[in-house]
């Protein structure tokens, strides 16, 4: 088995289809289905089921394509590291990130790697399960990610920035004062993610006393829902600081929390070789944190 034929099975399981693989790894149909029954041979059991014309991974065809994720993605590391010579003037970068926690950091960072290199492709995998973020490094469909969770050995994290969320109120919220304590907020109905109400409501009820904890009027499974139901006047929701600021455009009122609504964001990578885009992503992340660490 080469690696030509692990790529086959992946882009089998990606596509869900053996026409649309063959597309995909630019090779006939046949061609691809019967190096597919050599692996399955092989391996002395199938790996897929066939449902007329599309496939579903069988158990063991799971099990093979995570590793073998592991091992492209091992493999396009060692290839990309016999290129670094080139200067980054071609490849990929895959970066994972949630949805609106760390938005505005990814953007500086990708930013400023597509201006010092504009021949490299970036792809962002973007989920709302915060968990989901730490998969895609473990299983090598990213190589490196921004999360505000903890991760698990054998993963890699480091700090390499501050999230602060701000309150975001409806259009039209007279504020008593700015910035907005805890107690202000007591009763006032909140709009919160499905999940992590822990971080967004769970540390105001931990700093507040019971009397003063704003009730949990909306939970949503889609972050992307918050700031509407906030225009609606749904009630007020926690946004990281760039969003609730680009938020007052549409008339939304802001007001940072005292005390602040703050958590770290980690740089997650997985141990052993990286790419040289990886390595220059990871180099500008990290000198990104030491210029906040001498502001501060």
């Amino acid at each position: 088995m080469n690696p030509r034929h692990i790529e086959f099975v992946v882009a089998v399981a990606d596509h869900r289809s053996f026409t649309r693989a063959a597309e995909a790894v630019h090779i006939s149909q046949p061609s691809l289905s019967h190096a597919i029954a050599e692996i399955e041979g092989s391996l002395g059991t199938p790996l897929f089921h066939r449902l007329g014309r599309t496939v579903s991974l069988t158990s063991a065809g799971e099990a093979f394509v995570e590793s073998a994720r592991l091992v492209l993605r091992d493999l396009s590391v060692l290839y990309e590291s016999v290129k670094a010579v080139e200067e980054l003037r071609s490849g990929t970068l895959d970066v994972a990130a949630p949805h609106a926690s760390a938005a505005g950091l990814l953007a500086h960072l990708v930013g400023e790697f597509r201006l010092h290199h504009p021949g490299v492709k970036v792809r962002i995998q973007t989920s709302e399960n915060l968990h989901d973020i730490e998969r895609y490094v473990r299983t090598g469909r990213c190589e490196v990610a921004l999360t505000v969770e903890n991760v698990e050995l054998p993963l890699v994290a480091e700090v390499v920035g501050r999230e602060e969320h701000l309150v975001v109120f409806p259009p039209g919220t007279k504020l008593k004062r700015k910035p907005v304590k805890h107690a202000d907020l007591a009763g006032l109905p909140m709009i919160v993610p499905t999940g992590v109400y822990e971080y967004y409501g769970g540390l105001a009820l931990k700093i507040s006393s019971p009397d003063q904890a704003p009730v949990v009027a909306v939970e949503t499974e889609s972050r992307q829902a918050l700031l509407p139901l906030v225009l609606a006047g749904a009630g007020f929701t926690f946004l990281p600081r760039a969003l609730a600021e680009g938020a007052t455009r549409q008339g939304v009122v802001i007001a940072e929390l005292a005390p602040p609504l703050r958590r770290d964001i980690r740089l997650v990578t997985r141990p052993g070789l990286l790419s040289p885009a990886a390595k220059v992503f990871v180099a500008l992340a990290r000198a990104r944190q030491v210029g906040r660490e001498k502001r501060e």
